[in-house]
């Protein structure tokens, strides 16, 4: 599947800042929580670990493979980790590079 259709099947805010739809109470008229779990998840689906499902309408849906140790060995999981942090630094955190990234890692631990 292309990038571009990936993208466009994940759920994208508006223009601006990428967290932003995250703190409005509203989109389109409907009420909008935040999801960590859903944002979890569609990193994980833009970092290119999901399956590709059909629903019950013939529609293509993607799911976020499981992280869980019993399923992805460590070397799998490295590769997941750093494909997700190049996503978060390509959508999200633009103004950083990786070491700027791990840099903040290192000081949380």
């Amino acid at each position: 599947m292309k990038t571009s259709s990936l993208q466009s099947m994940v759920a994208r805010p508006r223009a601006g800042n990428p967290l932003r739809l995250a703190g409005d109470r509203r989109r389109q008229g409907m009420p909008v929580a935040k999801n960590k779990e859903r944002f979890r998840e569609d990193l994980i689906i833009l970092a290119g670990f999901y399956e590709s499902t059909v629903n019950i309408r013939s529609e293509v849906r993607l799911e976020a493979k499981s992280i869980s140790f019993a399923v992805m060995d460590e070397i799998e999981f490295e590769r997941l980790y750093n494909a997700t942090v190049d996503v978060i630094l390509r959508r999200i955190l633009t103004r950083y590079t990786r070491q700027d990234l791990d840099d903040v890692i290192s000081r949380a631990r």
